[in-house]
């Protein structure tokens, strides 16, 4: 993703249902969800989200007697934060101090070495392009 993700508000509110949920949900089970955003809203979003590419139509179910849309996310709650955090802030923050910044936390060995090892291939990549 080489530009930045924009999402409404809306957008963002029906993706975070979605990412929570973590399953294929219809539009009657985000307004369960999510007592704040109408039907019509939802529905109005879904079809922006896919036509964007960020949600797709993972089946067709029943939903009482009525067949429905039932979607899913492409696009991940990771994917996004991590898109607003490197284009949000590259202009202003250098990398090294976002990464100084994420490492201020304490974690686990096991995720340290996480880290060393995109770090490593960040450096293989970089070799090998040079």
């Amino acid at each position: 993703m080489n530009e930045k993700i924009k999402l409404s508000k809306r957008e963002l509110d029906v993706m975070n249902v979605l990412w929570e949920m973590d399953k294929p949900a219809t539009a009657k089970d985000i307004e369960s969800f999510s007592s704040e955003l109408s039907i019509n809203t939802i529905i109005a979003v879904l079809k922006s989200l896919l036509k964007r590419g960020f949600i797709k139509v993972s089946d067709i179910v029943y939903s009482g007697t009525v067949l429905t849309r039932s979607y899913e996310y492409i696009l991940t709650a990771d994917d996004y934060m991590i898109n607003q955090i490197t284009k949000g802030f590259k202009k202003k923050l250098s990398p090294d101090k976002i990464v100084a910044a994420l490492l201020s936390e304490e974690y686990d060995e096991e995720t340290i070495e996480s880290l060393e090892k995109l770090i490593n291939q960040y450096k293989d990549d970089l070799n090998k392009r040079n």
